[in-house]
């Protein structure tokens, strides 16, 4: 079974990123939070076991042991100017881009003994830089940080990355459950724009730039039998039916009963339900960027 390095893809620089998907097969772009947001469901399964056969890797050896040795000097002056009283963010990324270095020594496509020492020579190297970070870590009095490569090497991985900005199931499980309730609750209020306005659709009162998003809404959560028919279809069939019914079939009765509806109750009525939606909505983009956080910590 492959070793599980401990690599959080929003840690990793572009080159890092580019060899890390290339490696699993899959095609790269130009855009680094695209890349990281693939690379990061990659891992994701393969943390959990269900990680697919990959493609045979067509580096060289001579390729890959240069860029190795490039990027041990890199990470070396990066080490260098951590210091004690560095922010713990700055190690997470130090220690993720150290396990992406040592998984990319141990793929090396070795064919002969020179290149075996040349591999043994490399992972010395990081071995080498990695204790020189573990000897400015212990003069860290608040945390009991410690280089590790692989996910299982202390505990579990949420303990690993650090308990203040670890993604623990407790916390996405209540991120997930509070997202489900808003979209429940975006979908009634869909519901509920949509009856105001088939109720109120022969007055001027009607707001397509509202009414229009909750249609979108219902397209998005209900399933499409449900929301097939359009607004016009649900007035006749909802709206009008209720409207024109022999209860309010004499005008004298019935038109100072819409007017006073429309104008008194039905218009702050849709614009506190409109005042509603938007706060919603945008707690819903603001749990899609949480969520993301955590995934990246």
């Amino acid at each position: 079974m492959a070793a599980k390095y401990k690599i959080v893809a929003s840690h990793l620089e572009l080159d890092e990123l580019i060899y890390e998907l290339e490696y699993r097969g899959f095609p790269t772009s130009c855009d680094i939070n695209c890349m990281r947001k693939e690379l990061r469901k990659i891992l994701n399964l393969e943390r959990i076991g269900h990680g697919s056969k990959y493609p045979e890797c067509n580096k060289t050896f001579s390729d890959e042991i240069q860029a190795c040795n490039d990027k041990i000097s890199v990470l070396s002056e990066k080490i260098s100017e951590f210091t004690a009283r560095s922010d713990r963010k700055e190690f997470l990324i130090l220690n993720s881009r150290l396990s992406h270095l040592m998984a990319r020594a141990d793929r090396l496509p070795m064919t002969n003994e020179q290149e075996k020492v040349q591999r043994a020579s490399t992972i010395t190297k990081i071995l080498k830089i990695s204790e020189t970070l573990n000897e400015t870590l212990k003069l860290r009095k608040s945390h009991n940080d410690t280089v590790s490569f692989l996910q299982s090497d202390s505990g579990s991985d949420e303990e690993d990355i650090g308990n203040a900005h670890a993604s623990t199931p407790s916390r996405l499980y209540i991120i997930h459950a509070f997202e489900m309730l808003l979209k429940i609750v975006l979908v009634n209020l869909a519901v509920i724009l949509l009856f105001f306005n088939a109720l109120l659709a022969t007055n001027k009162f009607t707001d397509n730039s509202v009414m229009l998003p909750a249609q979108g809404v219902l397209n998005e959560f209900l399933p499409y039998s449900q929301v097939r028919r359009s607004t016009r279809a649900i007035r006749e069939e909802k709206g009008a039916r209720f409207l024109n019914s022999n209860i309010f079939s004499l005008s004298f009765i019935f038109c100072p009963i819409k007017k006073t509806f429309s104008f008194v109750f039905a218009k702050p009525l849709v614009t506190i339900v409109n005042m509603v939606w938007s706060f919603v909505d945008l707690a819903l983009k603001k749990i899609t960027v949480m969520k993301e956080w955590l995934d990246d910590c």
